[in-house]
């Protein structure tokens, strides 16, 4: 059985739509780790001789 364009339209869409959602879910990532060296740059640890 051949497939359609309506067919291969629809896996190309699936496909693309997984593609953004694994960029977006990775520049989320970067974002979050941006936020954390910032915090951690700021942060800067009491040397305690407890």
């Amino acid at each position: 059985m051949a497939a359609t364009n309506r067919d291969l339209t629809a896996e190309l869409r699936g496909a693309l739509m997984e593609a953004k959602e694994a960029m977006e879910g990775k520049r989320q990532l970067n974002t979050l780790d941006r936020l954390i060296n910032d915090l951690q740059s700021r942060h800067k640890p009491v040397i305690s001789n407890i």
